[in-house]
């Protein structure tokens, strides 16, 4: 059989979102091929170091949570590292490979991401759920676990804040600072109207102090059944849980979002003008520049 396979090292400079995205996507295609999914499990992550715990115990975290399928390494016959992935490559390798044999045919991730966007892969996930069946392989730890009622509205609300491990200088990042405080307070106000008749909790999820965030206090709620909730620096595969199992996603411009995008089932999404990855069609909505919501 053949089956492809993406890096899952992180290098010691790659972190959950970027990591995990190459999987779901050379998962995807995977599925759109009618080949196997080839996965060596995760290693070598960063940002464990906000948390109190060893590289080794959060990569241990991390690879339960997420619960690909593995295969015995045992039964593989042959890896081949390709540059280029394209159909008919994958049916010359197919017709020509005994079906006694297993090969695995590697890509790095510029090369999945690649094909998933050019061959609008996107689009065959969303119609047969192909990343979404995967949530039902997580498994969120025990002592992970928060309270989150399902009997209410649950808003996530990702802003992405630079840190010594989250450091990319590129403006499409979009990191938080002072200078878009009025953007989520009108992002907020927005939301608070928008659900104006539910039992709503606005919870957001970055990074930093408590206090660099207090300014949301301030937002003109619209609903006094509505209240925020702060899950800052928190551990990121609790956040990861809790924004794939939200209602609503607002994202940042980032990786982590967009698998918690991925995963879920969310009513709505908001997403910012520009973000550059491709979206499931349905219950997107675009946040404008003031944080308005189009």
């Amino acid at each position: 059989m053949i089956y492809l396979s993406v890096n899952s090292n992180g290098n010691n400079t790659e972190g959950i979102g970027a990591m995990v995205q190459a999987q779901l996507l050379c998962y995807s295609i995977t599925k759109m091929l009618n080949v196997g999914f080839y996965f060596s499990k995760f290693k070598n992550f960063t940002h464990y170091q906000h948390y109190n715990v060893s590289q080794e115990e959060f990569m241990n975290d991390v690879n339960n949570f997420f619960n690909f399928p593995l295969i015995d390494e045992s039964k593989i016959t042959k890896k081949i590292n390709l540059d280029k992935l394209e159909k008919n490559v994958i049916d010359d390798f197919r017709k020509n490979y005994q079906e006694d044999k297993n090969l695995i045919l590697e890509f790095d991730q510029k090369t999945i991401f690649r094909f998933f966007i050019h061959n609008n892969v996107i689009r065959e996930a969303e119609k047969k759920s192909i990343i979404r069946s995967l949530k039902n392989n997580l498994i969120l730890n025990k002592k992970l676990k928060k309270r989150f009622s399902k009997y209410e509205k649950n808003i996530a609300i990702h802003i992405r804040k630079y840190t010594n491990t989250d450091c990319c200088q590129s403006p499409k990042r979009d990191y938080f600072d002072e200078s878009k405080q009025q953007y989520y307070i009108n992002l907020l106000e927005c939301l608070s109207i928008l659900y104006k008749n539910n039992k709503t909790t606005f919870r957001v999820y970055s990074q930093g102090s408590l206090n660099e965030y207090s300014f949301l206090n301030s937002v003109r709620l619209s609903s006094k059944k509505h209240k925020l909730s702060f899950h800052i620096d928190e551990h990121p595969l609790t956040s990861l849980f809790y924004m794939i199992n939200s209602n609503v996603l607002v994202m940042a411009n980032s990786s982590f979002s967009w698998i918690s995008h991925l995963y879920g089932e969310h009513e709505l999404v908001c997403v910012k003008e520009g973000f550059d990855h491709p979206m499931y069609s349905s219950n997107v909505k675009i946040i404008s520049k003031n944080g308005l919501i189009e």
